[in-house]
C-alpha cells in the first residue's frame, strides 16, 4: 500500500485491529499526502451482511486496485490434527472467504467504470500437494485457481487479476524460522517483493 500511495494513490485498509489501521492511515496520509479510509473487520468473521454493508461503504468510491494480501498459517509446519480447529476456521475464512467477498464488494465498480486490477496473494505452496501445511497450501491454491478464471471472466471488461505465488516472504509468517529469514535472496523482504511484483 506504501508504494501505491507514494504514487499518489488514496488507500482504503481493512484490517481487525481499529489502532493499528488508525496508526497506519496517519503515517500513510502524512508521509504521502494522500487521503485515507479505514475499515474495522475481522476478517476471519466475514458473514454476507457484514460483506454487504463493506459494499454500501464504498459503493460510492473510484476503486481502481483491490489487493487481497491479509493471510493466516500454521505457527509451524505441523499435522493438520495437530492445529488447533480455531486456527483451521480462520484460515479456511480469511485465505479464501475473505478473497471472495472483498473481490465482489469492488468489482461492480470496477464493471461499471469498464477498469480495474484486483491482486490476490497466493503462495508457491499452492503449487503442488504440501503436506505439514496441507490446509494452507489447499487454501492457497484456490486464491490462484480462483484469480486465474476470474482474470479470464473479467478481461472483456478491461479488469484485470494477477495472482503473486511467492515462495517465502520475511514476515510474521516466517517467524518460526531463522533459516528462512537467514538469506534475503530465498527469502526477501516484503518492500522487495512489493518492487517486482
Amino acid at each position: 500500500m506504501h508504494k501505491l500511495a507514494e504514487r499518489g494513490l488514496n488507500i482504503i485498509l481493512v484490517s481487525r485491529n481499529k489502532e493499528s489501521l488508525e496508526e497506519e492511515a496517519r503515517f500513510i496520509e502524512n508521509a504521502y499526502g494522500v487521503k485515507t479510509l479505514i475499515i474495522v473487520q475481522d476478517l476471519a468473521f466475514l458473514t454476507p451482511e457484514i460483506t454487504e454493508e463493506i459494499k454500501s461503504q464504498i459503493s460510492r468510491l473510484d476503486i481502481g486496485i483491490l489487493i487481497n494480501n491479509a493471510g493466516v498459517h500454521y505457527d509451524c509446519p505441523m499435522k493438520l490434527s495437530e492445529v488447533e480447529t480455531s486456527r483451521l476456521h480462520s484460515m479456511v475464512q480469511v485465505n479464501m472467504n475473505a478473497v471472495v467477498a472483498m473481490t465482489s464488494a469492488v468489482l461492480p465498480g470496477m464493471e461499471q467504470r469498464k477498469r480495474g486490477l484486483i491482486v490476490n496473494m497466493s503462495s508457491g505452496a499452492g503449487w503442488l500437494p504440501m503436506p505439514m501445511i496441507s490446509l494452507y497450501s489447499s487454501t492457497k491454491a484456490f486464491v490462484d485457481h480462483f484469480s486465474q478464471s476470474l482474470h479470464y471472466e473479467v478481461a472483456s471488461s478491461n479488469i484485470h487479476v494477477q495472482s503473486l505465488t511467492p515462495m517465502y516472504i520475511s514476515t510474521r509468517m516466517t517467524d518460526y524460522s531463522t533459516t528462512l529469514n537467514s538469506s534475503r535472496f530465498f527469502t526477501p523482504t516484503p518492500d522487495f517483493y512489493v518492487k517486482y511484483a
